[in-house]
């Protein structure tokens, strides 16, 4: 399953269009955003919510694009023949689709921090406030994300289906969820319909630990956490129950 990790890893890392759409790109519509949210606020002042706000949503929501791509190259392994080679490897199925969703995993968890410490860097983020408490928000991101990003490829027929698919969902969903603007800037139904992203929950957690001085012990970041973990295992779960049907029907 290691392997999978690492050839999954440098076939990323050897095409120049995804290292600069899942590093690159980040980095620069934070840069944008925060230039335009942290001037919002009291004149001749940095809005640290405004930063938060650019650094964090930016940063979410591209973390979703990243495993949608990743869901898709999955389905563009099937078109291709990879993915029915690989079934006649000497490994367990299962490991296969586990491959897939710790290089999710890992892959989303590194774009949140290189993005961080950008943040920190370039407009002063305090990413040392609560390291335990951002590492595990980190680590809850990374799951739901990746779950969101196999449970595309799981229902998927093709890799294009799946990227068209994709780029409409994570926009409304980033749009709703407070990764483009501020959920309080929302109505108030919108601020209902919210909570039904991984956006939202990420955004919630991340407000709690760099703007409200919230920890490990407070009950918002542990039910943010919580739901994030929980919208994870929904959607790698199912994904594992399709994708188990579907390789079977290829063996």
């Amino acid at each position: 399953m290691i392997k999978l990790v690492y050839k999954d890893f440098k076939l990323l890392m050897s095409n120049k269009r995804d290292v600069l759409l899942t590093f690159l790109l980040p980095i620069a519509l934070s840069t944008l955003f925060a230039l335009v949210f942290g001037r919002m606020g009291t004149e001749g002042q940095v809005n640290m919510g405004g930063i938060v706000q650019a650094i964090v949503g930016t940063a979410i929501m591209m973390a979703l694009f990243s495993v949608a791509e990743i869901g898709a190259s999955f389905l563009g392994e099937k078109e291709e023949g990879m993915l029915k080679k690989l079934l006649w490897a000497p490994l367990p199925k299962s490991h296969i689709l586990y491959g897939k969703i710790l290089f999710a995993n890992i892959m989303v968890g590194l774009q949140l921090l290189i993005v961080f410490i950008y943040g920190k860097i370039a407009f002063g983020l305090d990413i040392f406030i609560n390291v335990p408490a951002i590492i595990l928000m980190v680590t809850a991101v990374s799951y739901a994300s990746s779950g969101f990003g196999v449970f595309l490829a799981a229902i998927g027929r093709s890799r294009k289906q799946v990227q068209a698919y994709a780029t409409l969902i994570i926009l409304v969903m980033s749009g709703i969820g407070g990764s483009m603007m501020p959920v309080n800037m929302m109505p108030d139904f919108m601020q209902k319909v919210s909570m039904f992203s991984v956006n939202y929950w990420g955004m919630q957690g991340f407000y709690d630990v760099f703007l409200r001085d919230r920890g490990l012990t407070d009950h918002h970041f542990l039910q943010a956490l919580l739901v994030l973990i929980l919208i994870g295992t929904l959607l790698n779960t199912i994904a594992f129950i399709l994708f188990k049907k579907n390789l079977n029907a290829i063996t």
